[in-house]
C-alpha cells in the first residue's frame, strides 16, 4: 500500500527533515556474545554489493551500523519526535 502524504514544505514546515530508517532489535538482556554475532552478520550481509544493490533498487539506503550507533539513533529521534509531539500535546505510550 503506498501512502501519497505530502512532505514538510508541501505541509507547511519547511524545515521539517523527512528521513525514515529500519531496524534489527534483540530483546533486552540477549547475551553481548549472541548480540555482537548477530550485529557482525547483519553489518556483513548489509554491505555485500548485490545486497547493496537490490536495498537501493528498493529505494533504500543501507547502512548497516554497529549496535550502538542504531542506540544513539533511536535515542536522539526520541528526543527529537518526543518534543514534537510534547508540542503539539501529543501523548507518548512507552
Amino acid at each position: 500500500m503506498e501512502l501519497d502524504l505530502p512532505g514538510g514544505t508541501e505541509a507547511g514546515v519547511p524545515d521539517m527533515s523527512e528521513v525514515s530508517w529500519a531496524g534489527i532489535v534483540a530483546p533486552a538482556h540477549t547475551p553481548d556474545e549472541i548480540v555482537n554475532k548477530l550485529e557482525r552478520e547483519i553489518v556483513r550481509i548489509v554491505r555485500m554489493p548485490d545486497i547493496q544493490e537490490k536495498l537501493r533498487l528498493e529505494e533504500l539506503d543501507p547502512v548497516g551500523s554497529t549496535s550502538a550507533e542504531f542506540a544513539s539513533t533511536i535515542a536522539k529521534d526520541w528526543i527529537t519526535w518526543s518534543a514534537v509531539a510534547k508540542e503539539a500535546h501529543i501523548s507518548l505510550e512507552q
